[in-house]
């Protein structure tokens, strides 16, 4: 695909400029889909920019939103202790990385799993 055809936007080379799909065509609730979408809201991998729409879809879909995922057949609440307290630029950048990776496997796992 050449450039000239993919829309240019101001976050980046790397963006898409296409809104969200509204969450009103969710056609039945599926608790088994919010449960995917509880990682995107709450889990190592998850993006916290946009918990508003991801609340209302996991509402949409039959479920609560909360700050948990889960795992092992039971719900993993969210803490402080999740969070990586690193000093040295190596070792941030290597969490970060990490963090990054889980991200792309978790948004794999959503878009295979609904």
């Amino acid at each position: 695909m050449s450039d000239s055809i993919i829309p240019s936007c101001s976050s980046g080379p790397y963006c898409v400029n296409l809104p969200y799909p509204a969450s009103n065509k969710v056609q039945r609730q599926n608790t088994y889909y919010a449960s995917i979408l509880a990682e995107d809201y709450a889990g190592p991998g998850s993006e916290m920019t946009h918990l508003t729409m991801l609340g209302k879809l996991i509402c949409t879909l039959g479920s609560s939103p909360k700050f948990q995922t889960y795992g092992d057949n039971k719900s993993i609440s969210w803490s402080a202790e999740n969070l990586n307290y690193e000093c040295s630029i190596k070792d941030i950048l290597t969490s970060s990385i990490k963090g990054e990776q889980a991200a792309i496997k978790q948004s794999f796992l959503v878009i295979t799993g609904i």
